[in-house]
């Protein structure tokens, strides 16, 4: 049974009858009906606004026991009112305002509740941080509130661990990239956050040398030419601050462009890079040398003879030297036949002309440019006649008739025939009685004898070719010469 109105006084009758069909008397009872009241709840969001921020007031979780609400009405306790169940209202200022609800059911009953809503601008939340290594110090003692104090400072480092205070250190163990985070807390209990990104670089970079040309370009390992090197630094995180390097025993310096060396010899090259967070890498080395010279060598020989011409056989000696690489190896060959390697000097004995070409390798592979020596040999003394006088009387030079033996009467030009098929001939000398008297060097070969002399005279004519080597003939004359 439904009852239309309540707080009211009402008569109830009733009459039993039973299975038999008999029906009992009437009985009657009188009762009261009353209105249970509403029960006024409400929540809102956010917790503690911000002045002119729009706030929700919801009162849905408001209900009536024995019926339903039929009226929400609302003091915000700053002069303004508002109806529904839910309704919506911006705070102009700072503040604690006591927000009143009274909720009234279909049948007049009444509640109500108050709670007090903390209105407070937000907390302005700012850090700074400096790093060291892996040490990071966080200062947030910029942030402020603008209607308080900030109470309290939390902090989020990123890698699961926290921190408290407007100023903190925290020690990273592991490079990466960490989202800190900063809460702060003001007296009304407001918070903000503010977060920033913190690259923890323990990482150092690495450096790539290039080189130019890329590998030897000699052999044994030795560049034949200057080498340009050039070096890249990579770094995954922080980036690269500067590149470093030095040459043997220079000093260090930074690295900016590709360095070319040209000094021939053994180098070390050193180089490393580093990053933006002061991570150093281990200093590299490169080694490498330079021989662009060519050894030398030089040629001596041993024999007899004069004018580039032996009369014997001769030892050739090849001595060669490099500053460098060191030879490698030495070359030769006769008269342009096949190359023979040096190993110890050699012998030249046939008569004869010879070119003996030579040049010496480095361990680099420096050639050097090709020499030569030109060896003539001339063992046989040249061929000699003396054509003048002969078996003839002479007179003034003129030849009358023969005889036994040269008979001179009068000056005389005496000449002689010599020749020399290898050398040729230098010289051709004349002798009166073994002194010395002249020489001629071309044909025919003379010498005017036109001197005091009286009885029997040696003439003797020796021809010497271009080695040395002589001819020696002689005659036995009469002479009559009262010049």
């Amino acid at each position: 049974m439904q009852l239309a109105q309540k707080n009211h006084v009402i008569r109830v009758y009733t009459r039993a009858q039973d299975d038999d069909g008999g029906v009992s008397g009437v009985y009657s009872e009188t009762m009261m009906v009353s209105n249970i009241p509403p029960v006024a709840l409400f929540n809102y969001a956010p917790t503690i606004p911000s002045p002119g921020e729009m706030t929700i007031f919801n009162a849905s979780s408001s209900y009536d026991p024995d019926g339903i609400i039929a009226n929400w009405t609302w003091d915000f306790g700053d002069g303004s009112h508002g109806y529904g169940e839910v309704v919506y209202h911006a705070f102009s200022s700072s503040n604690t305002y006591n927000v009143h609800l009274t909720v009234k059911d279909d049948n007049g009953g009444t509640d109500d509740v108050v709670l007090s809503v903390v209105v407070s601008e937000t907390p302005f939340a700012y850090f700074t941080y400096s790093i060291n290594k892996n040490e990071v110090t966080f200062n947030a003692s910029l942030s402020f509130d603008y209607d308080g104090v900030i109470t309290n400072y939390s902090w989020n480092f990123g890698d699961g661990s926290n921190g408290y205070g407007n100023k903190t250190v925290h020690t990273y163990t592991q490079t990466g990239l960490y989202s800190v985070t900063l809460t702060v807390t003001d007296d009304s209990g407001k918070s903000n956050s503010t977060s920033h990104d913190v690259l923890i670089d323990l990482t150092p970079p690495k450096t790539k040398l290039f080189a130019t040309p890329s590998s030897p370009n000699g052999k044994n390992g030795w560049y034949v030419s200057s080498i340009s090197i050039k070096l890249v630094a990579k770094d995954d995180l922080s980036d690269i601050n500067k590149i470093m390097y030095k040459l043997d025993t220079s000093p260090w310096k930074e690295y900016n462009s590709e360095v070319v060396v040209k000094k021939e010899g053994s180098h070390a090259f050193y180089y490393y890079s580093i990053d933006n967070e002061g991570n150093a890498e281990d200093s590299h080395t490169f080694l490498f040398k330079i021989d662009f010279t060519p050894p030398w060598t030089n040629c001596s020989v041993e024999g007899t003879g004069q004018n580039n011409w032996f009369r014997g056989s001769v030892t050739v000696f090849l001595n060669t030297a490099d500053n460098r690489s060191s030879v490698d190896k030495l070359l030769y060959r006769i008269n342009g036949g096949d190359y023979i390697t040096y190993s110890a000097p050699f012998d030249i004995n046939g008569e004869g002309k010879y070119l003996i070409e030579y040049f010496s390798i480095d361990r680099a592979g420096n050639p050097e440019k090709l020499r030569n020596l030109e060896i003539n040999i001339d063992k046989t003394s040249p061929s000699l006649t003396i054509k003048k006088p002969g078996n003839y009387l002479y007179i003034a030079g003129r030849e009358i008739i023969p005889t036994p033996t040269p008979i001179i009467i009068k000056g005389i030009k005496i000449e002689a025939d010599a020749s020399d098929t290898l050398s040729g001939i230098k010289e051709v000398k004349f002798y009166i009685d073994g002194d010395y008297k002249g020489k001629d060097s071309t044909p025919p070969y003379t010498w005017e004898w036109n001197e005091f002399a009286f009885g029997f005279h040696e003439i003797k004519v020796v021809a010497v070719d271009e080695a040395g080597n002589e001819r020696v003939e002689k005659v036995t004359a009469f002479v009559l010469n009262f010049q």
